[in-house]
Formats: structure tokens, C-alpha cells, sequence
């Protein structure tokens, strides 16, 4: 709708009601996506993806986990990314490098962190966090994304699977792994495939921003002309022309360059891991240098644009 979630949840939409006013864009996203898998069309591929209806389960549990993560406006889904990725790769672990092929994902314990990037309609900030770190709860706590496919889905011949919920700040997000005899080394290595694939979406979630800079440029202006019109239409309070050009280097600094970052330490990509920071920085240069003026003629054409 061009707004964000806590925009949904002032505004009393049926969406916000129905996600219980968290992630709640993300969590319609994944329900659209299976409600188009499951139409006639994929049902050779969904013959071919899903031997079991545990198998849909499980996807979905995946898939549910990784789409949420990239609610960045939410500091405790932030929170919960940042610690599973210092987890997977504290220095006490395996050497990052390629990773053996397994099925997803441990969770962990780790100390949380004084501060936390978020990014709300385009205006980053820091928000500081100084609660307990994550506490395991039982499975009866899951309130949350699968209830209602787990209850209709669930078999009996996994039983060896686990299940741990982390909650912090009365966020939530469920991790599964199996089976239960899991070596240290390889709890690590699944925890890591979990930790790449979510930092791949977060890093697809603001691709424009580590690409080219025509494309930066590009959505850039997008998203600009999206808030843009929620400010003049009275769905937001805050004119997005106030602090562009700062909030965009903010945004690399806090967000952008540190994921980008993350697409080399993890050892994944070989030398094209690189790649993604280097073009991060040349466009927060660039845009450093150039951005302010962009900014001024950006919001002279979209207010002229918007009044014609």
C-alpha cells in the first residue's frame, strides 16, 4: 500500500488485525505466495517440491522465517538477525567458506547488542536494546506464522524434529533442525546455511542499493515518489523531503555497507562476495558527492509532477 506496517496499524487496517500488528506486509506476502503456489497451474511443481505434506510444512516454516527477516523496521526481528549471524560465525567456529548441502537451521544463544539498525519509510535510526538475551520457550508459545498449516499439516514421522522459539522483545521468530543428534559441527553448519539464505534476502530486499548507481538512482526516486504521495494523501506525518540526502548515506552507513559486508565474511560467494560492498560503497560515494543536488531536483520535479 506504500505505507509502513506501524502506518497499517494506526490506521486500524484488517491486515494489521489480522498479523496481529507485527511484520504485518511481510506475513501477507507469504500467505499470497502459497495461495498462488497452491493454484492448478504449480501443481507439478508442488508434486515435484512436496513429497509429504510435512514437506510443505517445512518449507513453509523456511520460508516464513526468512521473508519476516527482512521486516527491517522492527528492531527485535533486527535484533534476532544480528545475533544468529554473530552465532553462525563467532571466531570460535569453522573457517567461513562454502557450506555442505543440509536442511535448515539451528538456533543460538548469543549476547545481545547495545544498539540496532531499523529503517522505517525510509528514515534509519538506531535503536538501543538493553534486555536479557533471547530465552528458548516451549512449542505452545508459537503463536505466531504457521498455526493454522501446522494444525491441518503436521505428521507423526518426524517426531525426531526439533523446535525452539526465540523471543525477544515480545518478537518472535521459530527455528527448526533434525535430526535431534546433531554434532556441534554440524548444529554450526546448519545454523549457517539458515544465516546465509536470510542474509541473501536481505540483501535482495534493498538489491538496487548495491547494484548500479542508474539503479539506485532509479528506486531511489521510486520510493521517494511511493512516500511522497502517502505524505500529501494523509497516510503519513512526515514529508520524506526532510533529511533525504542525509538518510541515504545514514542508510549505508548502519544497513547497507554492514550486510553488504556480510556477503564476503560468510566465504560463500569466493571472490565475488566482494563485489556486493564494493558496489555499495562506490554508490554511497557517489551519492555523497552528487546526492545533494539530486535530492533538491528530485523534490522540485515530484511536487511539480504531483500538482499537474
Amino acid at each position: 500500500q506504500g505505507v509502513p506496517n506501524a502506518r497499517l496499524v494506526h490506521e486500524n487496517d484488517p491486515l494489521a488485525e489480522l498479523y496481529s500488528g507485527k511484520s504485518i506486509a511481510e506475513k501477507h506476502s507469504i500467505k499470497v505466495a502459497f495461495r498462488t503456489l497452491g493454484e492448478p497451474p504449480f501443481d507439478e511443481l508442488r508434486s515435484i517440491v512436496f513429497e509429504s505434506p510435512d514437506d510443505k510444512l517445512h518449507m513453509h516454516r523456511i520460508v516464513t522465517n526468512l521473508v519476516i527477516s527482512t521486516d527491517i523496521a522492527s528492531p527485535e526481528r533486527m535484533q534476532t538477525t544480528k545475533l544468529r549471524w554473530e552465532e553462525a560465525f563467532s571466531p570460535s567456529g569453522p573457517p567461513p567458506g562454502p557450506l555442505p548441502f543440509g536442511r535448515l537451521s539451528l538456533a543460538a544463544h548469543s549476547p545481545p547488542n547495545e544498539e540496532i539498525a531499523t529503517v522505517t519509510a525510509s528514515e534509519p535510526r538506531l535503536v538501543s536494546l538493553k534486555d536479557a538475551p533471547p530465552k528458548v520457550l516451549p512449542h505452545s508459545s508459537y503463536a505466531a506464522e504457521v498455526d493454522s498449516i501446522e494444525s491441518t499439516m503436521r505428521t507423526e514421522h518426524r517426531r525426531s524434529s526439533l523446535k525452539r522459539v526465540l523471543q525477544r522483545n515480545g518478537g518472535q521468530t521459530v527455528e527448526y533442525f533434525t535430526p535431534s543428534n546433531l554434532t556441534p559441527y554440524d548444529g554450526k553448519m546448519a545454523l549457517r546455511h539458515s544465516v546465509v539464505i536470510e542474509t541473501m534476502i536481505n540483501v535482495a530486499d534493498v538489491a538496487h542499493s548495491m547494484q548500479s548507481w542508474e539503479l539506485f538512482c532509479f528506486w531511489n526516486r521510486n520510493l521517494y515518489e511511493e512516500l511522497y504521495d502517502a505524505y500529501k494523501t494523509g497516510r503519513s506525518e512526515n514529508d520524506p523531503a526532510k533529511g533525504w540526502y542525509e538518510n541515504q548515506l545514514f542508510f549505508y552507513k548502519i544497513y547497507v555497507l554492514p550486510l553488504a559486508k556480510k556477503m564476503k565474511t560468510c566465504g560463500v560467494f569466493g571472490d565475488l562476495g566482494g563485489e556486493f560492498y564494493r558496489n555499495a560503497l562506490s554508490i554511497r560515494d557517489q551519492w555523497e558527492r552528487e546526492g545533494d543536488e539530486i535530492t533538491k531536483k528530485m523534490i522540485a520535479s515530484v511536487e511539480l509532477g504531483y500538482r499537474g
